[in-house]
C-alpha cells in the first residue's frame, strides 16, 4: 500500500541512500575492511601467543635477538635438528620433533614419547643490545592426537637427554654470537 502523501517515509525526496553497489551502507563495508585488516595483521606470525613455559631456561645475551636466533639456527642445525618454525625478526625458533634415540628429526610418534624432543628458543630485547633468551626443550606426555599438542607437553627434567642437548646448544650460543659495539 502506498503512502498517503506519495512518498518514501524513511528519506526526504531526492535523498539519495548512502549504499554500494551490492545494496549494503557503506559503513558495513568499512567495518568489513577494518575486521580483515585486523585478521591480516595477525596471520602471517611465526610465534605463538602463549609464549615459553614458566619454567624455561632464562639467560642474558649480549646481542640482537636477530643475531641471536640467527646463531642459534646454526647451532640446532649442526645437532641435526630441522627447523619447524623460524623468524628472526620476531626472535622465535622451534625444531621439528627430534627422536634422541636415532639422533635425527622426524620422530613424532613412537613408542617411547620421552625420548622424541622439539626445542623453542624465544629471543626479546632488554635494551642497550641485550638479548633475555628463554628455552624450553619438551616432550610429549602422551600421544593422543585428538589433544592439541602443546597441551600435551612438559619440560624435559634436569638430567634428561633432551636437556643436555639443550644445554650443549645454549653453551655454544656465547662465542658464536657477535658483541657489536664493544
Amino acid at each position: 500500500m502506498p503512502h498517503p502523501t506519495g512518498r518514501c517515509p524513511v528519506r526526504a525526496k531526492g535523498q539519495r541512500i548512502n549504499t554500494t553497489n551490492l545494496g549494503m551502507p557503506r559503513r558495513w563495508w568499512a567495518g568489513v575492511g577494518v575486521g580483515l585488516l585486523v585478521l591480516a595483521c595477525g596471520a602471517n606470525n611465526v610465534r605463538p601467543r602463549s609464549g615459553p613455559a614458566m619454567d624455561a631456561v632464562l639467560d642474558t645475551i649480549a646481542a640482537k635477538p636477530t643475531d641471536v636466533i640467527d646463531s642459534l639456527a646454526a647451532l640446532v642445525a649442526i645437532h641435526g635438528f630441522e627447523l619447524a618454525r623460524f623468524s628472526a625478526a620476531e626472535g622465535y625458533l622451534e625444531t621439528k620433533w627430534f627422536d634422541l634415540g636415532a639422533g635425527r628429526s622426524g620422530g613424532t610418534y613412537t613408542r617411547h614419547p620421552d625420548r622424541v624432543i622439539r626445542i623453542r628458543l624465544y629471543a626479546d630485547p632488554t635494551g642497550d643490545q641485550r638479548t633475555l633468551l628463554r628455552s624450553e626443550a619438551v616432550f610429549r606426555r602422551a600421544l593422543d592426537p585428538s589433544v592439541p599438542t602443546q597441551v600435551l607437553e612438559t619440560m624435559v627434567p634436569i638430567g634428561h637427554p633432551g636437556d643436555s642437548l639443550l644445554q650443549v646448544v645454549l653453551d655454544g650460543i656465547r662465542p658464536r654470537t657477535p658483541i657489536r659495539g664493544s
